[in-house]
């Protein structure tokens, strides 16, 4: 018979009668929020420089100011105590500055090693690409 009705089960509408997928909720996916495990590097990128900036400035301060503190106490000159807080609050942020361009610049040869130029790819993506590069399972 060529005009006979399909079964019900057969119709229209995702195949073997079943409804299509829902769209993820991202709320209820709340692991994906953690921070990456221990030993994964996080992306060095503007956002981590600048928590990282809110983290050790602070602390540079409180540490070379006890310094400056102190050799003005001991030397009884505050020219002293402001020129050993400024030398040393130079000399420890601008390591903190070496690790951060290094930690860079270890990335982009990894993103070259992978087989992305830095130039081709935007800042977002190539932290996306090592991600998954990272979390990928070694064959």
């Amino acid at each position: 018979m060529i005009t006979q009705e399909r079964p019900p089960s057969t119709a229209s509408g995702g195949g073997d009668g079943k409804p299509p997928p829902r769209n993820r909720d991202r709320r209820r996916e709340w692991w994906r929020e953690w921070p990456a495990p221990f030993n994964r590097p996080a992306p060095v990128n503007k956002r981590t420089v600048w928590r990282g900036g809110l983290v050790a400035v602070p602390f540079l301060v409180v540490v070379d100011g006890l310094l400056g503190t102190m050799a003005w106490y001991a030397t009884g000159s505050v020219l002293i105590g402001v020129l050993v807080f400024g030398v040393t609050f130079l000399f420890t942020l601008g390591e903190v500055a070496l690790v951060a361009w290094a930690a860079k610049r270890r990335q982009d040869l990894e993103r070259r090693r992978l087989g992305k130029t830095a130039r081709t790819t935007s800042a977002a993506s190539a932290d996306i690409q090592i991600r998954a590069a990272v979390r990928r399972p070694p064959t």
